[in-house]
C-alpha cells in the first residue's frame, strides 16, 4: 500500500560530498539513481531491508514482501536530458531496465571554440534476485546488460552485482550488509576496459515497532575517493507490523495508507 501512495511521500536531500558516479568513459549513468526512493537515499542503505527499484542491495528484495509491483518512473535530469526507469518486483526477484537520453550537448575545446553538438543514449537491464542461505544471512546476486551510444561511439556493458545482509546481529534492531555492483566490463568494439565497479558497506538500525530506521554507509567507487553516506526514515505510522502466534501460523498484517516521510542526510 504504501508504494502505491508513493507520490505523498516527502523526500529531504542534504549533500555534504562529492558524489562520484562512474568511470572516466562510457556508461556515466550505471549509478544515477532514478526511482524517488533511490534518489531520496542515494548510497545509503546497503543493509537496508524491504528495498526495490534501482541502486540497492539485491539481498534487500528478500524482505519485500507486497506481491506483484510494476513502477515506472521519469526525470528530466538536466535541461534537455531524460531518465527513464521501468521495474517489476515479485517474490523476491526484480527485472529492472533504465534508460538515459542526454538531448544535444555543446562541445567545446579548451579555447571555448563551437565543435558542435553531440548526444548520448543509454539502456540498462538488470535482473537480480534474493535468496535465504541461513537463517539470519541473506545473499542477493543480480546481472546487468547495457548498450550505449555517444555520436560516433558504441558500447555494450556486461556486469554483476552481489550483495549479502546479516539480519539481527547481535541484537533484533542491528542489521549489516555489503553490495559489490557493476562487477563486469565495457566494450566498445575496439577494446575493453573495467566497468565503474562500486563497493557498499552499511549497517542499519530497524525494527518493526520503531518510528524511525537509520543506515549508515561507507563506500567506494573504482579508481574514486571513499565515500560517507547516512539516512533516516521517520514513520508517521509503521506501514506494516506483523504479529505471529507460537501456536499457529498464521500472520496478520496491518497495512497504513499513510505515506513515510524519509529524510537522507550525506555527510
Amino acid at each position: 500500500m504504501k508504494r502505491i501512495i508513493s507520490a505523498l511521500i516527502i523526500f529531504f536531500s542534504v549533500t555534504a560530498y562529492s558524489q562520484y558516479y562512474s568511470g572516466e568513459i562510457g556508461f556515466g549513468y550505471l549509478s544515477i539513481p532514478v526511482s524517488p526512493l533511490s534518489q531520496s537515499f542515494s548510497t545509503a542503505g546497503a543493509a537496508a531491508l524491504e528495498r526495490a527499484g534501482d541502486l540497492i542491495n539485491p539481498a534487500s528484495l528478500y524482505f519485500y514482501t507486497d506481491g506483484n509491483e510494476a513502477t515506472m518512473n521519469y526525470m528530466n535530469y538536466i535541461a534537455g536530458s531524460h531518465f527513464g526507469m521501468f521495474s517489476y518486483t515479485n517474490s523476491g526477484s526484480q527485472v529492472l531496465l533504465k534508460y538515459f537520453n542526454s538531448g544535444l550537448i555543446e562541445k567545446r575545446d579548451s579555447l571555448n571554440t563551437d565543435l558542435g553538438t553531440y548526444s548520448a543514449n543509454v539502456i540498462i537491464l538488470n535482473y537480480s534476485k534474493a535468496f535465504l542461505f541461513k537463517e539470519k544471512f541473506i545473499f542477493g546476486a543480480g546481472v546487468n546488460l547495457g548498450v550505449e551510444n555517444i555520436t560516433e561511439y558504441n558500447g555494450i556493458e556486461g556486469s554483476f552485482d552481489l550483495g549479502f545482509i546479516y539480519k539481527n546481529i547481535y541484537s533484533d534492531f542491528l542489521n549489516i550488509g555489503v553490495n559489490a555492483t557493476n562487477l563486469g566490463v565495457l566494450y566498445d568494439f575496439e577494446s575493453s576496459s573495467a566497468a565503474p565497479a562500486k563497493i557498499v558497506a552499511g549497517v542499519s538500525i530497524s525494527k518493526e515497532d520503531m518510528p524511525f530506521a537509520v543506515y549508515i554507509d561507507v563506500g567506494k567507487i573504482i579508481d574514486r575517493k571513499i565515500f560517507y553516506a547516512a539516512g533516516m526514515e521517520f514513520f508517521l505510522i509503521r506501514p506494516q507490523t506483523a504479529v505471529q502466534s507460537e501456536n499457529a501460523d498464521i500472520t496478520s498484517v496491518t497495512s497504513s495508507a499513510l505515506s513515510d516521510i524519509e529524510v537522507d542526510i550525506k555527510l
